[in-house]
């Protein structure tokens, strides 16, 4: 949306004013404030939700080789001025984000913290998380990655002006009340907006809004909360690229929008690309055994610089080969001590991230394992969502088979273990 403003740039003296929304009838006015004058600011945002209509956890679902959510934070954390960021996750996925992915992503200085299993109850922890000092917070669902920065910005100026402020699109279909599979009535359209977020409001009002909140309470954003205590909530006009992402379709639709941006309006076709991947490593005893990262006991492992792990180098080739890149040995080299022990995952996370760099998005990979032992069927299903864990996917998208080599040559005498890849990537033209 575009503001216009009544007297010109923001300058000293008396604020001038902004108009916030399009239609001249519901035009509210607010005062346009300085960017060194403004409140200490937080954001949260929820990402604690099951994916039930995605059918898989769409935070970490890729988009544009990106996962959901890390898109999402990294809005925010290119945003100025914000104090603090608060991500909101299903306790049992702390780990993950601690340890695999805020750290793959660089995502630096973000708070991560355990949420409910109710957004009401995720933004509420949210809230009881925010620093000491902040006065105004924004409220965004993880599932919308696709923000465009200038409205955060415009959200965040309009919020410290007014104390709580919505964004949201006017409805352009007909509306319809039903009840037991009839019509009950049909509102004016005229006066129906769908809303988005982020959502900003001062945190004081926001904390009495939630402080009314009672168990079972049904709320699907925070806005609803605010209104029951009375306060005006106002309004800014979003943008239809701030979707939110539910189900596979949104997925697809916010590709589409990647590609729109990235072609300068005038939307880009996608190719795709195969990508081989081999390697072999013998084994020895005394060493750890790392297959598709995960750690399998026993008394032999393979020998190598890193960790060994044949499985992740195959994969790793193969995925570097689909988008035209060197071997593993040209980024991370045998002789380098940097890398003496190195965990493959670790690696493998780098080069997901050289193919996001590049707008590439795996489509699907498929892994052949040749060993006499140990038998790794029992493991697929962990090796899988451990692949798929790294690369933001889902483990339908990782093929993993295991065999032996019949007690022939060097692999049929345990002497070591071979690994081959295949990969496909969907790579957005230049």
């Amino acid at each position: 949306m575009k503001f216009e403003t009544e007297g010109g740039a923001a300058q000293d003296g008396p604020l001038p004013s902004i108009l916030c929304r399009r239609d001249d009838e519901h035009v509210t006015r607010v005062p346009v404030r300085g960017a060194n004058r403004g409140p200490k600011t937080a954001a949260i945002i929820p990402a604690a939700g099951r994916g039930r209509r995605m059918g898989a956890d769409k935070m970490l679902l890729p988009l544009g080789g990106i996962p959901v959510v890390v898109r999402t934070l990294r809005i925010f954390c290119a945003a100025p001025g914000l104090a603090q960021i608060i991500l909101v996750v299903r306790p049992e996925d702390l780990p993950r984000y601690r340890e695999d992915i805020l750290p793959s992503w660089n995502l630096e200085g973000i708070t991560l913290i355990p949420g409910g299993a109710e957004r009401w109850q995720s933004v509420a922890a949210g809230l009881a998380a925010v620093a000491d000092g902040v006065t105004l917070v924004a409220v965004h669902d993880g599932a919308r990655p696709l923000l465009p920065p200038g409205l955060l910005s415009r959200s965040l100026e309009v919020g410290a002006a007014l104390g709580a402020v919505v964004l949201g699109m006017p409805a352009v279909d007909t509306v319809k009340e039903v009840g037991g599979g009839v019509v009950l009535s049909t509102p004016n359209r005229r006066g129906l907006w769908l809303i988005q977020t982020p959502q900003v409001f001062a945190v004081d009002l926001l904390r009495a809004a939630y402080a009314q909140v009672g168990e079972g309470a049904k709320s699907t954003d925070d806005a609803s909360l605010v209104e029951r205590l009375g306060a005006k909530v106002h309004l800014l006009e979003g943008s239809p690229e701030n979707l939110k992402i539910t189900s596979p379709l949104d997925l697809r639709l916010a590709e589409a929008i990647l590609d729109f941006r990235a072609g300068g309006g005038k939307g880009k076709r996608a190719k795709l690309r195969v990508g081989f991947g081999y390697d072999i490593h013998r084994l020895a005893v005394g060493r750890p055994l790392w297959l598709g990262g995960v750690h399998l006991p026993g008394e032999v492992g393979l020998v190598g610089h890193s960790d060994a792990d044949v499985v992740l180098h195959a994969l790793m080739d193969a995925l570097l080969g689909a988008v035209g890149e060197p071997d593993i040995g040209h980024f991370f080299p045998p002789d380098d001590e940097r890398f003496l022990g190195a965990s493959s995952a670790g690696l493998l996370a780098q080069v997901a991230q050289n193919l996001a760099a590049k707008g590439a998005t795996l489509l699907n990979a498929d892994l052949t394992v040749v060993a006499e032992r140990p038998r790794l069927a029992p493991h697929s299903g962990e090796i899988k969502e451990k692949i798929a864990r790294i690369l933001g996917c889902a483990p339908e998208q990782i093929g993993f088979k295991a065999t032996t080599n019949e007690g022939l040559g060097a692999l049929g005498r345990t002497e070591g273990i071979a690994a081959w890849a295949v990969a496909m990537v969907e790579l957005r033209e230049s």
